[in-house]
């Protein structure tokens, strides 16, 4: 596994080893994995810059740790004769799909640094796939959420401010997007894992799928605040702050290929999710 250490790389670490699987993971340089003489059956990539931040501090090193990167564990796949399962973004999509949720045929067109680059590596796994027949399966991943994520993102950002004290600042409070447990996401995982293995000669001329993993569910921003805000019994203050220019307005998956093909589903509502993470932020585990 690339990014053991990252927030879903955590969780999913920790089910695989309950599961009492051996789990090589690779936490050093990403662009180095090809070098790696361990030999695995699966190789979960969830390596990668994510941050705009570090995008637009150090561009070139970012696009070359997530691009070059990508090479590097599709050639270690390819020698190790080993499936990949590689985490991509619902950044990927063009926009909003005319307020329908996105299947993943709906048009591609990232506008991001961060989308750019993971749509580079969605291709990088489709040529792999056709020209070395790697096995591989492509995750667009909505908005995950869960315990121990860092406070740059929504959730762990609205209850750091609640508990502070602090004025929270929204760019999109009307936006709409898709929220997906951790644990959730983790499922999915593992269920592409054991639908990659079975990709290959024999099975169709592209051993190479993509799937949408979210809950499926609108959700506007203003209404996780809302719900975090009563979880915590602190009325926060709250100002609108400067949107992210390309952003879209309403983002929602559509899962149906992933419940047909890898009979999976998001089953942790909303509200029970954001629970969860609250109980374990405000007993102190904020990044476990």
């Amino acid at each position: 596994m690339t990014g053991p250490r990252g927030f879903i790389g955590r969780h999913l670490v920790a089910r695989l080893k309950r599961e009492g699987l051996d789990v090589l993971e690779w936490g050093s340089d990403i662009r180095r994995v090809a070098e790696c003489a361990t030999p695995a059956e699966v190789v979960f990539h969830l390596a990668a810059v994510t941050r705009h931040e570090r995008f637009a501090e150090a561009p070139h090193e970012s696009y070359d740790i997530n691009v070059t990167g990508t090479c590097a564990v599709l050639e270690y796949c390819r020698r190790m004769h080993a499936c990949c399962i590689m985490a991509s973004t619902s950044g990927v999509y063009s926009g909003s799909g005319e307020g329908r949720a996105l299947s993943e045929d709906a048009p591609v067109g990232p506008t991001s640094p961060y989308g750019i680059s993971k749509w580079l590596g969605e291709n990088l796994c489709r040529q792999a796939s056709r020209s070395s027949g790697v096995p591989s399966v492509v995750l667009r991943l909505f908005n995950v959420y869960g315990p121990g994520q860092e406070p740059a993102y929504l959730v762990p950002y609205i209850l750091e401010c609640v508990v502070r004290q602090e004025p929270i600042r929204l760019r999109m409070p009307d936006a709409v997007r898709d929220f997906v447990y951790v644990d959730d996401v983790v499922e999915a995982f593992i269920r592409a894992a054991s639908f990659c293995r079975l990709l290959g000669p024999g099975r169709g001329d592209d051993p190479f799928e993509v799937f949408n993993i979210g809950s499926g569910v609108p959700t506007r921003v203003r209404d996780v605040l809302t719900d975090l805000v009563e979880l915590c019994g602190a009325p926060p203050t709250h100002a609108h702050g400067d949107a992210r220019q390309g952003e879209a307005a309403r983002v929602t998956a559509d899962c149906r290929r992933a419940r047909e093909v890898l009979g999976w589903r998001a089953e942790v509502p909303l509200k029970e999710g954001l629970r969860r993470v609250a109980e374990r932020y405000l007993a102190g585990e904020t990044s476990r």
